[in-house]
């Protein structure tokens, strides 16, 4: 089957759309992002399953082809991949997928005129590699992930059950530390979690946040580190320490991160998980 064969509507195989790819993109795609089951023809080179499907006939968008359906909604089930665009230049690899524990949407730039598709395929291939990893750890620890990635802006989201957790402003296209990143997201999702269970707290640029928690816990305690925590610079304080509470100064908004707790031997335990060292005693606060 040859791309002009494709006709809007019909249903196509899985292994059909799968050599396709390889023919069209010259890069591979994780087996775990290709569905079992057939999927339709949504025009140009998209496929979709029963749901897409059904969004596209409601809105009568069958005739003209999928792009973009009720903005960045997909309904749960629902699951969409290929190429879209239009120009010379306005190409991308589509992947969007809307399942109980996920909410994926990709636009990742290749296919035009004026691109080096050479480096964006590989630059594709490296970051769908490294995503299917993270996503098999998420699943493995039970996190509800949503990922966005459209033309060079990221934002990716990391929940519990109750849609609380961690979130982050940043397309990871072309990075050259896909792994560190990825393993960072799930690193400071467990922070957050230990964090919930202690009652602590970690400030990271939210200043106004963080001098709230003080004026409301005189009798707390304040670990200073740097924002990926290192060994060599650790250090608790009481939350009324002159160093960590003047006004004026950039706390949680500049090279330095805050966890914030009512025990100290919480805070000790958690520098120790993150750098292997067990922080200093502030001495001006602790004489």
């Amino acid at each position: 089957m040859e791309i002009a064969d494709i006709k809007v509507g019909q249903v196509y195989s899985q292994s059909e759309i799968s050599h396709l790819f390889e023919q069209e993109f010259n890069f591979n795609i994780p087996n775990h992002f290709m569905p079992d089951e057939s999927l339709a023809s949504l025009g140009m080179f998209m496929f979709g399953n029963g749901l897409i499907v059904e969004v596209l006939e409601k809105q009568e968008d069958m005739h003209t082809g999928y792009s973009n359906p009720g903005g960045m909604w997909q309904p749960e089930g629902s699951y969409a991949i290929g190429q879209w665009g239009h120009g010379v230049n306005s190409y991308r690899f589509c992947y969007r997928v809307c399942e109980q524990n996920r909410y994926i949407w990709l636009e990742l730039a290749w296919g035009g005129m004026y691109m080096d598709n050479e480096k964006e395929g590989h630059d594709i291939e490296m970051y769908l590699s490294e995503l299917d990893l993270f996503l098999e750890k998420a699943d493995q620890m039970g996190i509800y992930v949503k990922v966005i990635d459209s033309m060079w802006n990221g934002d990716y989201r990391l929940s519990a059950a109750d849609g609380n957790g961690v979130h982050y402003e940043e397309s990871l296209i072309g990075s050259m530390d896909l792994n560190g990143k990825f393993n960072r997201m799930l690193a400071d999702f467990a922070v957050f979690t230990v964090g919930r269970k202690s009652g602590m707290r970690q400030f990271i640029d939210d200043d106004p946040a963080y001098v709230r928690w003080l004026a409301g816990n005189p009798s707390g305690w304040v670990l200073n580190a740097h924002r990926q925590a290192k060994a060599d610079y650790l250090v608790i304080h009481r939350s009324r320490c002159w160093t960590i509470s003047r006004s004026g100064v950039r706390y949680t908004s500049g090279d330095f991160l805050k966890m914030c707790g009512s025990d100290p031997e919480n805070l000790s335990d958690w520098a120790v998980s993150q750098t292997g060292a067990t922080p200093d005693m502030c001495k001006k606060c602790s004489s």
